[in-house]
């Protein structure tokens, strides 16, 4: 990340066994409601936060601390940590920043067209045509609003953090 401005100072392993009790329970929920061959679409993501890092590792990510974006008032995530970094809000007294790696159930994806939005999002949108029997709304939100993809969830359980990495930038 040095190219990026970026020094990684530290990476973390976070182990919170009520995050992980709560996304392994969201998975089984999810799997229940779908074929047995469908991907639930689990990915590594990056968030980016502004929230105390000692509050994150015992909370964990809080929806209802989300402020409005592109698509609604979720928990937003990209596959790049560079999108993240605009997110981080100011450095601490050492100068250091944190940026989350985390797991994502991102399942079933409303897929918006670069340069869509939909910033009036509260919750997973419903889908277009549900097949018959099927869960009738999305899973997450996939869109690239401007340069990045953003993945958006509106559940915190869908969401667990395994590492904190503690960065300091010298280009913000």
């Amino acid at each position: 990340m040095e190219k990026s401005g970026l020094e990684v100072v530290k990476v973390e392993r976070l182990q919170n066994l009520d995050s992980l009790e709560k996304f392994q329970s969201e998975v089984k929920h999810l799997a229940k409601r779908r074929n047995p061959d469908d991907d639930l679409n689990i990915r590594y993501l990056y968030h980016g936060t502004s929230v105390e890092k000692t509050c994150i590792c015992e909370e964990g990510l809080d929806q209802r601390l989300s402020r409005m974006g592109f698509f609604g008032k979720g928990i937003y995530f990209s596959d790049n940590p560079l999108k993240c970094v605009n997110y981080v809000g100011s450095s601490d007294s050492k100068g250091e920043s944190y940026l989350l790696k985390c797991r994502v159930i991102l399942g079933d994806q409303k897929k918006y067209r670069k340069g869509e939005y939909k910033t009036t999002l509260k919750r997973e949108p419903e889908k277009e045509n549900p097949q018959p029997g099927s869960w009738k709304f999305y899973d997450s939100v996939m869109g690239c609003p401007k340069d990045y993809k953003e993945y958006v969830i509106y559940e915190n359980r869908r969401a667990m953090i395994d590492y904190i990495i503690t960065f300091k930038s010298w280009k913000r």
